[in-house]
């Protein structure tokens, strides 16, 4: 009995041993024995991450690159997803860098996938005492399809409902109703075509008349400019003449004369004014010449 006991006793710790130096072995193989071979990184994601699980392959341009190490909801954001992940050193990952979910197939397994990293830019650092280097990520193209498939039905279904709208009785009636509107203009406008055609010819007559009537009155106003200047000179001579006749002693028998050349000289101003005043009334507005009904006595009077 002590001695099976004892053999018992001994297997197990063999067995133990056994495995120990296996799990052993398989860390050597996978990870190394050197601890500055790899690269800490970490990432944040708003998606799923179903497919993704710890030692899922990163790859870059297709090659394996390193592994993922631990996949947890962020304790200050549970709508975002911590993952962090090791990247070979030898692998220059540049601040242009990005991280996207990706997989095998539609349904196959994930991986992460690193993008970007251009010739010329710096190479990703450390950045303060986070052992881990954080670096942006953006939606895997599924995640992209799915939202712009989600924002095409969006638009289907506000497109459909305005069309629905659009199509409702109400809006076919009113249409149906400004359809045969237009219709009875268009035939009322082709019946009365020759009227219209008169009608226009006769407001082409009017114009040229219109015209030549304001041309007369032009040449009236020009002409009544000279006549103007000529009695403005005759109340110079009479002036002239007054003062002669007064040295002469003969105002008493041509005061009567001249008061009546003044009558006279102002009358014409008047009438002149009055006439460059119409001229121009003409000039603003030719049409009052034909359309505008004639002024009332009273009017004229004042």
């Amino acid at each position: 009995m002590e001695r099976n006991a004892h053999y018992t006793i001994v297997g197990l710790f063999t067995l133990v041993a056994l495995l120990s130096m296996a799990s052993f072995a398989f860390w050597i193989g996978k990870y190394g024995t050197d601890g500055d071979e790899y690269a800490h990184y970490k990432t944040y994601v708003y998606e799923s991450v179903a497919g993704l699980k710890t030692s899922s392959p990163v790859k870059l341009k297709g090659i394996d690159v390193g592994f993922v190490e631990t996949i947890a909801l962020d304790k200050d954001d549970p709508q975002r997803i911590q993952i962090r992940f090791v990247v070979d050193k030898t692998v220059p990952i540049k601040t242009d860098s990005i991280v996207a979910l990706n997989s095998q197939g539609i349904a196959g397994v994930g991986f992460l996938e690193i993008k970007g990293g251009t010739k010329n830019t710096p190479v990703l650092l450390k950045n303060g005492s986070d052992d881990y280097t954080k670096i942006p990520s953006e939606p895997s193209v599924f995640t992209q399809f799915t939202d712009k498939a989600d924002r095409v039905l969006n638009n289907l279904s506000t497109t459909i409902a305005k069309v629905d709208q659009l199509a409702s009785d109400k809006n076919t009636h009113n249409a149906a109703q400004s359809l045969e509107n237009i219709a009875q203009i268009t035939s009322e406008f082709k019946e009365n075509r020759k009227a219209f055609t008169t009608m226009v010819k006769g407001v082409v007559v009017v114009e040229n008349h219109t015209n030549h009537t304001l041309d007369e009155f032009t040449k009236m106003a020009q002409k009544s400019d000279a006549v103007l200047d000529e009695v403005n000179a005759t109340a110079h001579e009479s002036s002239l003449l007054l003062h002669e006749i007064k040295k002469e002693k003969l105002i008493e028998k041509l005061s009567t004369v001249l008061d009546n050349s003044n009558d006279t000289v102002s009358e014409s101003k008047k009438l002149l004014k009055e006439g460059k005043k119409l001229v121009q009334q003409l000039r603003d507005s030719p049409s009052d010449l034909l359309f505008k009904s004639k002024s009332s006595p009273s009017s004229v009077e004042e």
